[in-house]
């Protein structure tokens, strides 16, 4: 299960929970067993399914009051789902309406109110819209911060995320700043072996790479790849990137030959994907 969904699933389990709302006692109501229904299908890879149970799901929160925190539940949800389709003009004014209900259920400082903050922020970076995430991420950043333990792997996700934003904006210090924040922490808690860690460490040898500092990618992007080949589960298309940027990176550094090694791995890989 990624990270992502982990966090999606946690705001749901958040907002089910509120006290008053009196949902414990309503577990088999309509709109929860098709959220859950919903939610389990995007779990699985069927995001048509989810699409159309969640959309059920949301069809049962019509009667609620518009601040339901039920409602949140549901919005977010099929929100993740609409990004993971591509969908992104519908799944962004859903993440908005989460983020708007969550505040007014719990306050502006709030751990549910952080991964919404997250959520949305994630759905402009996808968009281009840059300058909508940061004051997003870097809110999310201030509630962890303040919440959480200094070396909580969440917080190592948010520095990541606005790592990744930066990245992309070519403001490549402050990205390289919070990459390396975000590594050290999940250093520091043992969790070399995790996708999030992966990920990290994939984004840290582009980065340099990006800026022709191959020697300081190479050592990034060898453990990424190792690290991907170690991990059970890991997405087959995710080892062919990384084949596919380590070998890069080694004809930049005048070596062919192992750049060809490499370069058939990941043709081989790549054709048993069709």
């Amino acid at each position: 299960m990624s990270h992502r969904r982990v966090i999606l699933l946690f705001l749901a389990l958040v907002l089910v929970s509120l006290p008053g709302s009196g949902l414990a006692a309503q577990a088999e109501e309509p709109w929860k067993e098709a959220n859950d229904a919903g939610l389990a299908a995007y779990e699985q890879g069927h995001l048509k399914l989810a699409e159309v149970l969640l959309l059920e799901a949301v069809e049962h929160t019509q009667s609620f009051s518009a601040h339901d925190p039920r409602r949140a539940t549901c919005f977010n949800n099929l929100a993740a789902v609409y990004r993971a389709q591509g969908k992104l003009a519908q799944a962004e004014p859903l993440f908005e309406t989460t983020l708007a209900i969550v505040e007014n259920a719990l306050g502006p400082e709030h751990l549910a109110v952080a991964v919404a903050l997250n959520n949305l922020a994630e759905a402009y970076v996808a968009q281009g819209k840059y300058a909508h995430a940061e004051p997003l991420h870097l809110r999310a950043l201030a509630i962890k911060a303040k919440f959480l333990a200094p070396d909580h792997p969440s917080l190592a996700t948010t520095l990541n995320n606005l790592g990744l934003l930066y990245h992309r904006q070519g403001r490549y210090p402050s990205a390289e700043e919070f990459y390396f924040s975000a590594l050290r922490i999940r250093a520091a808690q043992g969790l070399g072996y995790e996708p999030a860690t992966v990920q990290v460490l994939n984004n840290l040898g582009l980065l340099f790479s990006e800026q022709g500092r191959y020697r300081e990618a190479e050592p990034f992007l060898r453990q990424a790849l190792e690290t991907r080949l170690r991990l059970d589960g890991t997405d087959p298309r995710a080892i062919v990137h990384s084949l596919e940027n380590y070998a890069s990176l080694l004809r930049q550094l005048d070596r062919a030959t192992e750049a060809e090694t490499y370069e058939a791995r990941a043709q081989t890989l790549r054709s048993q994907l069709h």
